[in-house]
């Protein structure tokens, strides 16, 4: 098998970044700007990639925890940066990020994942049969509408048994709550309860012990040492990852690596395009959220559903290339942000 390899430039870091008695937030407006504009834009614009990635990513979250109101925005800020530097050091081994990370799995299976609230029940159902029809034979719908039950009902009155269905809480329940939704769906054969409470440790712990449905979480779960802390307590039967909320293609290789420690199913949550060439690099990757969000045919890739799974791309990068028509369409005129608050003034 061909070896991949890097250049060999090694960036050296400071071992302790942040002093925790000195002016927190002008410390971590310092380091945030000075590592995440000049390292960062210096891997990008000059090809220095590093082995040593990860550790400037955790440098880099360090310093935002302590602008804790900014601190999302930070992590899809790296996010972007982030997925940029592996699609580049993709594309310069000319080799698919799949591949690039191992390429255990060759496909991943797939649920629909359109079951709003603002839908009836004859469009739900009509949501489960288009995907039906592409050979996805799962859903999920959200819970949260005052006919929960019957909406339930319906879809596997109408899908028959042998189709999934997944529920969706979006973090709507105190836990008491979250067993009593739990018990009420039990006959319906759910597949998984997702986000039935917050992300309190203590409140995902009382959940999994009185539920008698798998529960699966941690789409909107950023902190690692949480992630840690459910893996290695089996808060969750399924870990969902978001991968803006990982901080990129780095903090999603970093968690989903503590879950299959830890034997814990993966899932992805939505950017099917990117997500399933990190998924299916994992042997523990247990199914795709698969949507129909975006509109048909803006990636020069196609993510064709075959028998309900879906591949990864196989061309270089990460396999979610805008076609030029696509990037004339939704074009925008740049736009010059000036803050009212001079943060190079801090340094």
């Amino acid at each position: 098998m061909r070896k991949y390899t890097m250049p060999n430039n090694i960036i050296n870091f400071p071992k302790h970044l942040i002093r925790e008695n000195e002016e927190k937030e002008r410390k971590a407006y310092r380091y945030l700007i000075f590592f995440a504009m000049l390292c960062m834009t210096t891997m990008l614009c000059k090809s220095i990639f590093s082995y040593r990635l990860v550790e400037l990513h955790g440098h880099i979250l360090q310093a935002g925890q302590l602008i804790a109101p900014l601190w999302f925005i930070l992590f899809y800020a790296l996010a972007a940066r982030d997925s940029a530097i592996w699609d580049t050091i993709t594309k310069s081994n000319h080799v698919s990020l799949h591949a690039f990370l191992g390429g255990r799995l060759s496909c991943i299976p797939a649920y629909g994942t359109t079951g709003w609230l603002s839908l009836n029940i004859p469009e739900l159902i009509q949501e489960c049969e288009f995907y039906r029809n592409k050979g996805i034979n799962a859903f999920k719908l959200r819970l949260g509408h005052p006919d929960d039950i019957a909406r339930v009902s319906a879809i596997r009155t109408a899908m028959g048994d042998d189709f999934q269905i997944m529920v969706d809480a979006n973090q709507r329940y105190a836990p008491e709550e979250a067993s009593e939704i739990s018990t009420a769906l039990s006959p319906f054969r759910i597949t998984w309860l997702e986000e039935p409470t917050d992300n309190k440790l203590e409140n995902i712990a009382a959940i999994k012990k009185s539920s008698c449905i798998p529960i699966a979480l941690g789409e909107t779960i950023i902190e690692k040492s949480n992630f840690e802390a459910i893996c290695r307590n089996k808060l969750t039967d399924i870990l969902q990852l978001d991968l803006p909320r990982c901080g990129g293609i780095t903090g999603f290789c970093e968690i989903a690596k503590i879950a299959m420690h830890h034997n814990i199913p993966l899932c992805s949550h939505l950017m099917y395009e990117v997500s399933i060439g990190l998924l299916a690099a994992f042997p523990n990757a247990h199914m795709l959220e698969y949507d129909n969000l975006l509109p048909t045919g803006i990636f020069a890739e196609a993510f064709p559903v075959s028998q309900g799974c879906v591949s990864p791309a196989k061309v270089p990068g990460n396999g979610a290339t805008l076609t030029e028509a696509a990037l004339r369409q939704f074009q925008t005129d740049s736009y010059h942000f000036e803050p009212k608050r001079k943060l190079f003034s801090m340094l």
